[in-house]
Order: C-alpha cells, then structure tokens, then sequence
C-alpha cells in the first residue's frame, strides 16, 4: 500500500508541475501578446484615414495593456504562492464561529458528520489498477495466517475531577474484555501487542481534591484466559518519551514478564483489562480502533457531567450498512454502540464531550482541536496501530 501512495503522491507532483509549466507558457505568450498590441497601437499604416487609426489605437492599446497585466499578476502569483495564500485566507475565514450564525440546524449536522469522517477516515489515495490484485492476494495471504477478535468490548465511564493546583481532569475508567482466536485453526500465532497509548504527561506530584496522585494511566487488573497477573511481577506499563512530530508527549505499553501468555495455545486468547485514564480537559476526544477483523464489536461511553453533552460516533468501515446489524443505543446516561456481524481494521468508535455553552459550535469545535494538536486519546485499544 505504500507503494500505492507513493505513485500517486509522485503523480500529483507531476501534475502541478505540469499545470505551472503551462501557466508559465501561457503568461509569457499573453505578454508578448500585449507588447505587441501595444507597439502596433503606436505604429499604424499612415495610409489608414487618421479617424480608422484613432480609434484602432485606442482599442489595441489597452487591449495590450490589460492582457500584460493580468498575466505579469497570474506569474506572480504563482510564483511567490500568493495562490496559497489567498486560499489560505479564504479558507480560515469559512471556519470563523461567525459562519456558523448564517447556517441552520441542518446544515451543522451535516458538517458534524463531514468533519467526523475527515478527521477519522481520512483521504484515501487512488490505488493503481495494475497492482492492486497482487496487493490484494499479499494482503489476503498476511491476514490468512493473523488472528481476528470473536469479541472486542469495552466500557468507558467519564467523569472530572479537579486537582489541587485547580487544573480539571476527564477521568476515564475502562474495562474492556476481547476474545482472540487465529484465523486458521492450524496456525500459530500470538497476540502481538496487549496495550499501547499516546498521550500527554502529567506533572510529577500531581494530586486530587481527596489527595490521591493522578497519572496518565494506571491498571488495576489485568487477566489472560481468567488468570489475574501481578502487577510489576508479571507485567509492568513502560513509559517512554514520544519522538515522533505527534502532539504526544510520552508513550505507554503494557509489557508482559513471560511473553508465551501471549500465545494462542489453545486456539483462543481471553484477555481482561480494567485501568484509568486521566486527560486535561482540553482533550475531549477518545475513540476504540480495532487493528485486527473482528467478528462481535460493542462499546458504552457513559458520562453524568452536567456542563458536557457526549456525543458519540462510529466510523470507518462500520459506519455504513443496515441498522439490522448496526445498533446505535441512547441509553440514560450514555450511548451504546454494537455491531452483530464482521468489522475491519481501522474501524472503531469515537466519543467528544463539548461543554454545553459550544454545542452550537461542534463543527468548529472539533476541527480547530485536532488542528491545533490536542492529542486525541484514540491509538489506545489493544493492538492499536
């Protein structure tokens, strides 16, 4: 698949490449064009009766004149990437919250659901037809001999909490519970990455209200095939400093003493995970992504914060089919979401809590928070990529 973006990154290259080339051409041609007008204005046949002549001068002249400067202002502008500019102005002007005042309720849910999908999905590049079945049979091979999630479910309560220092805190408490089985029955494999999370540093010494020290993450239970493991003996969370361009600050996994539990033995892995999270308010995203098929997929987002509305969407593959397999439940205090049948990697579901006063706002409020690099606590399911 890389392959694949990298053709058509270069050919989009070429393309603008191209598209320059032929502005140039044109611009040059449009003002030596315009020159010459200019000069023939000036060097009519005297022959021509002085009345003819007058008036073809006044036409030519400015006809030249025009023609040069619209084209010298095209060159330049491509030139010095006042295109860029320009689009780039236009485009910070259509997300001022004033836009916001001229669209109806119907039009913002519409562009809730747009942003949802951009921010998530992203743009797919085009594929190239000539390599895309032999991708596809490598791609087919790999997963063949991988493992797929019978269950992948998971809870999620979110509450605030205030620390000492008068800094508030979304507190998530997670358990999830996911089922592994390998594709094929006579294959070995092993899960290949219990727990990983990006997310931002908390300041040493950091307490709450009641006196408790509040970190990034923190288990407290952790079992494979109905086995609670001990913390620090059997497993630890190693934390690392994140060096990549991300808005990350550090890195969590979850690493295991004895590696083999990992192992699909038996032809099944069961794995339970109970642990909290703890994010600044000004990170109201977190979202489930599978990186494996998974064949039973169910998450409840609750939340009783007064000042927060919850809203809740699926995406990737599973956002679209038929509601007889798709189930989207508003509950009293939250929303379920649960799939009765396969989803893909990168499929998943995403949570934002909005403080009430912005609800008019969602659009924009979620487009200029992943704009500006508040870190999503999304690659934060097990296996995430």
């Amino acid at each position: 698949m890389g392959a694949f973006r990298e053709t058509d990154s270069r050919r989009r290259r070429q393309q603008r490449q191209l598209n320059r080339n032929w502005m140039l051409l044109v611009g040059a041609l449009a003002i030596l064009t315009g020159v010459i007008l200019i000069y023939l204005s000036s060097h009519l046949p005297e022959q021509m009766p002085e009345e003819y002549r007058d008036m073809t001068a006044s036409t030519i002249m400015p006809l030249g004149q025009v023609m040069i400067s619209i084209s010298i202002t095209a060159l330049l502008f491509e030139r010095f990437g006042y295109v860029d500019y320009t689009v780039s102005r236009v485009c910070d002007a259509l997300t001022r919250d004033e836009v916001l005042n001229v669209l109806d309720a119907r039009r913002k849910e519409e562009l809730k659901e747009l942003l949802f999908e951009d921010i998530y999905l992203g743009h797919q590049p085009a594929q190239d037809p000539g390599q895309l079945v032999q991708q596809l049979n490598e791609d087919i091979n790999v997963l063949l001999a991988d493992y797929y999630y019978e269950e992948y479910h998971t809870s999620c309560d979110i509450s605030i909490i205030t620390a000492q220092d008068g800094q508030r805190y979304f507190r998530k408490h997670i358990s999830r519970i996911i089922t592994v089985r390998p594709i094929q029955a006579d294959r070995q494999c092993e899960l290949t990455r219990l727990y990983y999370l990006h997310t931002n540093d908390i300041p040493p010494g950091t307490k709450s209200q009641d006196g408790h020290e509040l970190s990034p993450v923190r288990f407290t239970e952790l079992s494979i095939n109905d086995k609670k493991l001990l913390p620090e003996t059997e497993y630890q969370l190693v934390r690392d400093k994140n060096t990549d361009s991300s808005p990350y600050s550090v890195n969590y996994e979850l690493k295991l003493k004895d590696h083999s539990l990992l192992k699909l033995t038996d032809g099944q892995l069961r794995v339970k995970l109970v642990y909290t999270t703890h994010v600044l308010c000004t990170d109201p995203l977190y979202s489930i992504t599978v990186d494996k098929p998974c064949k039973s997929f169910s998450c409840h987002f609750s939340s009783n914060i007064p000042d927060y509305n919850l809203h809740v969407k699926s995406y990737g593959f599973m956002s679209f089919g038929s509601s007889t397999r798709k189930m989207h439940i508003q509950t009293q205090n939250g929303v379920t979401v649960r799939f009765r049948s396969w989803i893909l990697p990168g499929d998943g579901a995403v949570a934002m809590l909005m403080p009430k006063q912005s609800a008019a706002a969602c659009p924009i409020y979620a487009s200029r928070l992943y704009r500006s690099g508040c870190p999503a606590e999304d690659r934060e399911a097990v296996g995430v990529n």
